[in-house]
Parts: C-alpha cells; structure tokens; sequence
C-alpha cells in the first residue's frame, strides 16, 4: 500500500475507535513519509487519549513543523502541554490557534485554564468570559469563570456563576421538589443534598444549620459513611439510598452559600467527636493520596516514600489515616514509629475521634484535611502549584478553616520543596 492508502485505511480505524490498528497504521505511514504532518497529528492525538501527553506534545509538534498547523493542531498541542503542567506553552499555543481561527471557544476555554493554573486570573477570566461570549451555553467556560473568582476570593460573583456547575455534573437524583434559592421557608421542610464528594460535603456542611435560624425544618442527604459525623446538623440526617422524607424544597449542597446571601463563613470548629486517646508523645496523622479518579489526583497526590521523607530522623508517632493504604505503603516508613489506623477508620465519625487525639494532621488536600479542619484541629495542607479554588492563591493560612496551614509547591510537581518546609518546621518543633 501507498502512504496515502495506509493513511486512509487509518483513519477509517481512528474514526472507528480501533486505536491499536490505527496506531500502528500511522507508524507505517510515517516510516514511509517521515513528514506526513496529519500522520503525525494523528499520532499524538491517540497518544494524548492514552495518557502519554510528552509523546503527544513531540508528534503534533512535528506537524506543526512540517505543515504549519492548523487551529485544530494547536488547540490539541495545548491540550498536551497543559497536561505536562507547562502551562506557558498550553497558553502560547491556545494563542497560536486563535490567531488562526479567531473566536475559537474551546481554545479561548483552554487559555483560561492555562492562566488560571499559572495564578493570572484576571486575564484567565477574561479568557472565560470570551469564550461564553461566542458560546453563551458553553458550561464549562462560565465554571472556569466561576472557579477563577472563587480561587481570587470573589465569592459574591463566584457562587451565581458556581451553578453553571450543575450543567457539567447531572444531580445523582432527579428531586421533585423546587430548588430553594433564599425565598421565605419558615414552616417548610427543606432537603439539603451531597452532590461531589466527600471532602466538599464536610466543607459545605457548615452552611446545613443556617436555614433553621429562617424557621426552615431541614432533612440532610449525604454520603453513607458521613451520617454519623453530620448527625448534629440537622433535624434528620439520611444517607443516599435511604428512603427520602417529604421535603417542601430541595438545594444542593453547595448551592447553599448563594441562597444564603453569598460570602465565606471564616467560621471556627463546626464538628466534634468524641478524643480517643493515644500514646504520649508527638502524634502526626498523615494522609499522601486521595482518590484516583478525582480529575487531578495525580497533580495533588504524592507517594508514601515522599511522605515518609517528611519525617525521617523526628521523634513523633505517625498516625496513618489512609484508608485504602497497602502494605507496601507502609513499608515506606521502616524505621519510624507508625500506627496504623486504618482498619479502626468503618466511618468518618470513627476517622473524626482518632483525629480529635492528635497533635497535628498532614494530609494531601482529600477529605481527611477538610476533617481536622472543620473539628479545629490542627493542620498542614500539602497542596500542588496549581491548587483547587477553596484554597486560594499565595497564602499560607485559610478562609475555611482557621486550624490549617497550606505549604504550597514552588513550582509544578516541586514536591521537594514542599518536604522541605515540612521537614524545616519539624526541626524546629520536634527535633
């Protein structure tokens, strides 16, 4: 076969989702003609699909070389380079692209993203707000916008454009009743309802009383393994999946701070749970990965070896609060004390009490720090260069939780110098 015929016959698999045959397909093509630009681009956006963003990067690079590009192979170099954490480069060639195809809305999307992930947010909303412009029902611009002001603080702009969150992520449930949004519900019964994930329920659930104080009787429908922690918060507190109590409103959880007039409660420990006692002595919990399929864990994870290295040579007990840890993890931390409390950990009201006795919580930004957060204890928040909106930008303190302290990357994936500030306290405190 001809290039030209190879490359047709793999297409046709591309288009057919036959990634492997079409692959390979394209190997052949360019062996044939190093310089087939579209054989390349095809290359790297299969590559990229597959999870091997520099290898992406390098085949629509090489055709943007050999053939100029397109806005399309510009858009998707972005789309690798970000990926790769340059976020600089994601930027130039989102530019790259509109300077081909002006009004391109998801490259006006991607260069907010990218100036949003380097802590530009002015000119990351503007970026947004373009976008929108050419594509008034495109979501996820008006939720890049919406995270851009929460992260810059912009809370009274911030949570109107938050619920645009809801047209990227359906409800788990299709609720009958109407969405409360602020209007008079004294005498009512209003349903408030989980909607992400565990750490954004401990977080919102500081907002779960406030609608009593308008006369409001309130139902509260979390996560199973949150129903014993948020007990006290609510006239009842049920989780998903049991049966669902007449309720006159329903809301979102985090749609709570917009129908309660909008800001930011700086509040102080909003939880409580019964201290379980430990042995004397300096005890540390320590959490280094949260969930695998969060959209960024793999930015905000670290491994138990990095985590390790934060303690090594101090005299404290580390308390291991991760949950689904393996014995390899554990392993990492031969020669320090440690005291696995994972399998004491049925639900967060146990996980609440064993931090309740602890001197210090360090955790990877997952639910366990929002936990010592919102129970006041004590905490450090090991947090990517690029962190999620609730934890701000440039700062070391927290408008959630008065107890936690952030150390931040210095640069993208720069966990070093994040263990390094870890390791300069600890010998200032527990050397």
């Amino acid at each position: 076969m001809s290039p030209d015929q190879l490359y047709a016959e793999a297409v046709s698999c591309h288009r057919a989702e036959r990634l492997d045959e079409a692959e390979q397909l394209f190997l052949r093509v360019i062996a044939a003609d190093p310089r087939h630009a579209e054989a390349h681009h095809r290359l790297g956006v299969i590559a990229h699909r597959r999870g091997r963003w520099a290898e992406a990067a390098e085949h629509i690079q090489k055709a943007i070389g050999i053939g100029g590009g397109s806005a399309g192979h510009h858009f998707n170099l972005a789309l690798a380079l970000h990926e790769l954490d340059r976020y600089e480069d994601a930027a130039e060639a989102c530019r790259a692209a509109l300077r081909l195809k002006p009004g391109f809305v998801p490259a006006l999307y991607m260069l907010g993203l990218a100036l949003k992930d380097m802590g530009r947010l002015d000119e990351a909303i503007t970026a947004y707000q373009a976008a929108s412009s050419h594509d008034p029902d495109f979501a996820e611009a008006h939720y890049g916008e919406a995270y851009a002001r929460l992260l810059a603080g912009d809370f009274a702009a911030g949570w109107k454009k938050f619920e645009w969150r809801r047209r990227l992520t359906p409800q788990r449930v299709a609720y009958p009743q109407p969405q409360w949004t602020g209007q008079d519900i004294a005498g009512r019964t209003l349903l408030i309802h989980a909607e992400q994930g565990i750490g954004d329920t401990i977080q919102f659930a500081r907002y779960v009383p406030l609608p009593a104080a308008h006369g409001a009787r309130v139902i509260l429908e979390v996560q199973p393994s949150l129903v014993r922690l948020l007990s006290g918060l609510a006239d009842q507190v049920i989780g998903f999946g049991d049966p669902v109590p007449a309720a006159d409103f329903q809301c979102p959880m985090m749609s709570l701070p917009l129908a309660l007039g909008g800001g930011n409660p700086a509040d102080g420990p909003y939880l409580s749970a019964d201290r379980r006692e430990g042995p004397g002595g300096t005890r540390i919990g320590i959490v280094w990965r949260g969930n695998p399929e969060h959209i960024d864990d793999r930015r905000r994870s670290i491994t138990a070896e990095a985590m390790a290295r934060c303690f090594a040579g101090f005299d404290v007990t580390l308390v291991c609060l991760q949950k689904d840890r393996t014995e390899a993890e554990l392993a990492a931390f031969a020669g320090q004390r440690l005291l696995d409390a994972a399998p004491e950990l049925s639900d967060f009201a146990e996980t609440a009490s064993v931090i309740a006795g602890l001197d210090l919580v360090i955790s990877v930004d997952t639910a366990v720090a929002h936990l010592a957060g919102a129970l006041g204890v004590p905490g450090r928040v090991l947090l990517a260069y690029a962190p999620d909106w609730r934890w701000r930008l440039e700062r070391d303190d927290s408008d959630w939780y008065p107890s936690l302290r952030l150390v931040r990357q210095s640069a993208p994936g720069d966990w070093d110098s994040v263990i390094k500030t870890i390791r300069q306290e600890g010998e200032r405190k527990w050397g």
